[in-house]
């Protein structure tokens, strides 16, 4: 995954002065890709550090509750 991000940034840098709007709108099409991708695994990555961390760590209900009105 590493090295296929890295080839569509590196690409990217390599087109920047192309001259065909077309292929630069493609480079850039494809890096925000890559980066809305990252946005997702690091959103998942939360989320599963915060579902292990609950497994580990059960709060009682009423810790539950005022966590949750504030």
């Amino acid at each position: 995954v590493y090295a296929e991000i890295m080839a569509v940034l590196k690409h990217d840098d390599q087109h920047t002065i192309s001259t065909q709007d077309s292929a630069s709108d493609l480079c850039q099409l494809s890096t925000q890709t890559v980066f809305s991708m990252l946005d997702h695994l690091t959103q998942w990555a939360r989320h599963k550090f915060q579902a292990l961390n609950a497994e580990k760590f059960p709060q009682s209900k009423s810790n539950r509750d005022k966590l949750d009105s504030v």
